[in-house]
């Protein structure tokens, strides 16, 4: 068994008895999946985000959307609900369904599970996203959003979360 060392940066960030507010010394850039079928909406979203130092990667299409997904490697997935072929729950179903196959991928993910903020023009009553160990789905942003509205939602959740 290896033996875990605490660091004074570690006791700094921390606390010593528990987690305490971060400074923005220790923010980091968030890594966003931005999974939409329109080019138009991932630009405008995509561009507000790259104003708070956020990596982007997007995906058009839904196999392409669900490797991403089921890579791991996103902090926040940012998911239009219609997309071509299928919704987002589809699109969640088949990346759970990857994730549970590997030990390896289910680790990654209770350890980091991604924020999920959906979008679309549908009420969030009407949404039916699987609740899961594997994602946080913290919000969903009605369509149409004005570029204000946008830009202070992503504002608020990178604030909010420590980014």
């Amino acid at each position: 068994m290896s033996e875990v060392m605490i660091t004074k940066p570690f006791i700094k960030r921390h606390g010593r008895y528990g987690l305490v507010e971060k400074s923005p010394q220790w923010t980091r850039a968030a890594k966003v999946l931005m999974i939409d079928d329109d080019m138009e909406s991932i630009l405008a979203i995509e561009t507000i985000f790259r104003q708070f130092g956020c990596y982007i990667t997007y995906a058009t299409e839904e196999k392409e959307a669900s490797k991403y997904i089921s890579s791991g490697k996103a902090d926040i997935i940012i998911l239009d609900w219609m997309l071509n072929k299928g919704t987002g729950e589809d699109l969640i179903y088949k990346s759970l369904r990857t994730i549970k196959k590997f030990k390896s991928l289910r680790h990654k993910f209770l350890f980091n599970r991604p924020l999920i903020i959906t979008y679309s023009t549908l009420n969030r009553d009407r949404l039916c996203l699987p609740e899961t160990n594997f994602f946080t789905h913290i919000d969903h942003w009605k369509k149409p959003l004005s570029y204000k509205e946008i830009l202070t939602k992503t504002s608020a959740l990178l604030n909010y979360y420590g980014f």
